[in-house]
């Protein structure tokens, strides 16, 4: 059976057709600044698709897997904090105001090379639990200290009427 015209006879060929198709539909896209309803496609849809295939050619994995259709290689990683999460977050607080590796260590009761283990697989969820307690910490002083300046200019032309 001859093969299609329309399909790449090499797969160098077809990276070449994909990345143009790619930057087409990003062109397109950019160029209208199209809502998710306006488009022959769902907006959403091509930038997912856009995404995935940007991931494919730049990492070289299948566009399979870019796609979220086929699971990557190797062990699943967990969604949930392992069995010594907490004892991780302590170690990393600790790092952070400097404390040294084996008193850390001593003091959480743990060997070095296991705890070592221990903060690497869970540093990820700890970085991001902490960016977040900081960004929910820096918005509520920053709504108290606005609050604050409202009162303050509340007292101030309560005090100016009183004047009056």
């Amino acid at each position: 059976m001859p093969r299609s015209p329309l399909v790449p006879a090499t797969p160098a060929e077809a990276e070449k057709k994909l990345r143009a198709f790619v930057k087409q539909i990003q062109k397109h896209l950019r160029e209208n600044k199209y809502k998710t309803h306006e488009t022959f496609v769902s907006a959403d849809l091509l930038l997912w698709f856009v995404a995935a295939a940007r991931i494919c050619l730049r990492d070289r994995i299948s566009l399979d897997q870019s796609l979220g259709l086929k699971r990557k290689r190797g062990r699943p990683k967990p969604t949930t904090p392992g069995k010594h999460y907490a004892v991780a977050r302590k170690a990393f607080k600790l790092l952070l105001l400097k404390k040294p590796w084996t008193a850390i260590c001593h003091e959480l009761g743990f060997d070095p090379s296991e705890l070592s283990g221990i903060v690497q697989r869970e540093r990820p969820r700890i970085v991001k639990e902490l960016a977040a307690e900081v960004a929910e910490r820096a918005a509520l002083r920053s709504a108290k200290h606005a609050s604050e300046k409202r009162a303050r200019e509340r007292a101030s032309i309560v005090g100016l009427n009183k004047r009056n």
